[in-house]
């Protein structure tokens, strides 16, 4: 059993950590020996402890560190995980598959950790019997945004559950402490609310595991069109 982690005690563990933007470097140590840094362009703690998982493998299929290392060098990350779609007129919009309050509170971290802006996020629920087994979860999962829009829930096939509904996730985030949260409802919708909330510096992050990156694709167009705040004037 090989053991990976933050600790001293794991067998591979990461140190001295610098977050810079969409970057991430770390010592690596394996068994008590310094083995070298190692730097990948993904955001968030997360990824570093996913980075030691692939690094643990790669160890047991006799690759040495520098070769390792080098492999890493290249590597821009994954479609839909933290996925820097461009910086119209001075807003950076994100997207990222994450739908679970575990995922959600890892991608808003690794936000905050790589970069000091506002930060705008969308989530769109996924089924209808997630957003209910969840709740409670859930509700507590976006502390980290500035702003968050509820979109309706994607139903991925699923029939809807009478008394489940993103707008009642949306009032429980509320009523949980958020101080700016609220429903948007359709792709559209959600898009010219945030057209309206945007401004130069901001951050927008689209979560979640149904079409809610056709928010993030509609407002590319619309912020490089010279629309943003349109609605406020």
């Amino acid at each position: 059993m090989l053991t990976y982690g933050m600790s001293s005690q794991a067998d591979l563990q990461a140190s001295d950590i610098e977050y810079g933007g969409n970057r991430i470097d770390f010592m690596v140590h394996y068994r008590g020996q310094r083995l070298g840094r190692l730097g990948f362009r993904m955001p968030g703690r997360h990824n570093v402890l996913n980075a030691l998982a692939a690094i643990g493998v790669a160890m047991e299929l006799d690759m040495d560190f520098a070769q390792i290392a080098d492999g890493f060098k290249d590597f821009g990350g994954v479609q839909r995980r933290f996925q820097i779609k461009g910086e119209p007129g001075g807003v950076m919009v994100v997207d990222d598959y994450g739908h679970h309050p575990a995922e959600i509170r890892a991608t808003l971290e690794a936000a905050r950790s790589g970069w000091d802006r506002r930060l705008l996020v969308v989530f769109q629920p996924h089924r209808y019997s997630r957003t209910r087994a969840l709740f409670d979860d859930f509700v507590t999962a976006f502390y980290d945004a500035d702003h968050l829009a509820v979109m309706d829930v994607y139903a991925a096939s699923e029939e809807p559950i009478p008394g489940v509904a993103a707008q009642d996730l949306a009032e429980g985030i509320s009523r949980h402490g958020h101080k700016s949260c609220e429903f948007t409802g359709s792709i559209e919708a959600t898009c010219r609310h945030l057209l309206d909330q945007a401004r130069p510096g901001d951050m927008i992050l689209t979560l979640g595991a149904g079409n809610v990156w056709q928010v993030g694709e509609m407002l590319l167009e619309a912020l490089a069109a010279g629309q943003q705040g349109e609605t406020r004037q």
